[in-house]
């Protein structure tokens, strides 16, 4: 009777265990995943900066933000959008304080969503070389 209690124990930690190694799985799976979007949006907003104004590389941006959103947070997606907005042409170009604000905003969305931040807005630049 001991031991096919134990046997019962042993098979029932057996299963917890997979299950929460599964869900470890998945959840490095798909931070894997947010963390590669983010690279890519990161490497294609230089197309977003006036000196350089890539289309190719806008076009790279949409195209990892359309992927985020499999696996993006809600900030992070809200932030994207505004990003774009002010990024849109149109008859009144949106102020550059705007299109920085609006920036950072996304970079510190997606470092949210990665790990623990406590970087503002304010202390976020983007730096270009000369």
């Amino acid at each position: 009777m001991d031991s096919e209690i134990a046997i019962i124990i042993a098979a029932i930690i057996a299963v917890l265990g997979y299950v929460v190694k599964g869900r470890i799985d998945t959840q490095a799976r798909e931070r894997q995943q947010r963390e590669e979007r983010y690279r890519g949006m990161l490497a294609a907003m230089q197309g977003f900066y006036i000196s350089s104004e890539n289309k190719q590389l806008r076009q790279k941006f949409v195209d990892e933000l359309n992927q985020a959103y499999l696996y993006a947070s809600d900030d992070v997606m809200r932030a994207a959008n505004k990003f774009l907005d002010t990024n849109k042409i149109r008859p009144e170009p949106s102020a550059e304080e705007e299109k920085k604000s609006a920036l950072a905003n996304l970079v510190l969305a997606m470092r949210k969503d990665l790990r623990k931040t406590k970087l503002r807005a304010s202390e976020f630049e983007t730096w270009a070389p000369a």
